[in-house]
């Protein structure tokens, strides 16, 4: 009986020992809240007081609580910096974005610029074939054309579609591109002297010997056969086309560049796959 006796004396010990400690709590922080608010009032009396206790304890406060207050700030601080930077960073791309837009739009007109500068320049050449006695131009566009192993021809559109007929010239700036095949309106079906079945007659330019020019349906090469000797069509030749019914005048056509036992090549002036447009020759009347 003793014995738990003893233990109930020790279990009531305890359990007071238990509500002792954790009562002063609640306690303790009721205490805080009082000195805290306390020492508010003290500092607010501070303000009308000239006590050099009071103005030492608040200046012990400010110095104490001071960077609490500017680590809680700071945050804050960092967010409005942050949200500027942001805003900067906008505004940045908006007008990277706008210079951009600008930059393509400037390519763009350059490139216009340039096409434009190009086909007047070609035009304005074109314009001194008309020079040449015994014949009118025609300026024509070209719609299409073909440049493949089966045939060499082109389309073009003349500003003058009553005087367009088969068996007309068609000359570049640089020298002779083809003849006139098929005419519809103002449509005209060029074959271009690269073409395998195109035939010209031609003649070096000084000294007049003749030959026969053949397409070989490759661009840039042409062949020359039916020669007297390639002697007399040394490389660097000039060749001409012979006055005919259909080349009423000695046209600048290609310069020799090579001797083959096939033949003699000649490149042609005109690069017929450049051309936007092309002179149709006209003669001021029919040649016999």
């Amino acid at each position: 009986m003793d014995i738990y006796r003893r233990l109930n004396d020790m279990k009531i010990k305890s359990s007071t020992s238990i509500a002792l400690a954790v009562r002063p709590r609640p306690i303790l922080h009721g205490i805080s809240v009082i000195s805290l608010f306390a020492l508010a009032v003290g500092m607010m009396a501070g303000q009308y007081h000239n006590d050099p206790t009071i103005r030492s304890i608040k200046y012990a406060t400010i110095a104490t609580f001071s960077p609490i207050v500017s680590l809680f700030s700071t945050p804050a601080q960092t967010l409005e910096d942050i949200g500027t930077d942001l805003s900067a960073m906008r505004a940045l791309y908006d007008e990277n974005q706008r210079l951009q837009q600008e930059h393509a739009t400037l390519v763009q007109w350059k490139h216009v610029a340039s096409r434009l500068e190009a086909e007047n320049k070609e035009l304005r050449s074109l314009l001194g074939l008309g020079a040449s006695a015994g014949i009118h131009t025609l300026t024509a566009h070209i719609i299409s054309d073909s440049h493949d192993h089966l045939n060499h021809t082109m389309l073009i559109r003349a500003d003058n579609a009553s005087q367009l007929r088969v068996g007309l010239p068609v000359m570049s700036a640089e020298g002779v591109v083809g003849h006139t095949i098929e005419v519809d309106g103002a449509l005209a079906k060029i074959l271009l002297i690269t073409d395998r079945l195109s035939r010209i007659p031609v003649q070096e330019e000084t000294t007049g010997t003749r030959a026969i020019l053949m397409g070989t349906n490759e661009e840039g090469s042409l062949l020359l056969q039916h020669t007297p000797n390639k002697e007399a069509f040394p490389v660097g030749t000039h060749i001409v086309t012979v006055a005919s019914d259909v080349f009423p005048i000695r046209m600048p056509i290609g310069v020799v560049t090579e001797h083959r036992e096939d033949g003699i090549i000649v490149a042609p002036y005109a690069h017929t796959s450049r051309l936007r447009f092309v002179t149709v020759a006209v003669p001021d009347s029919p040649t016999h």
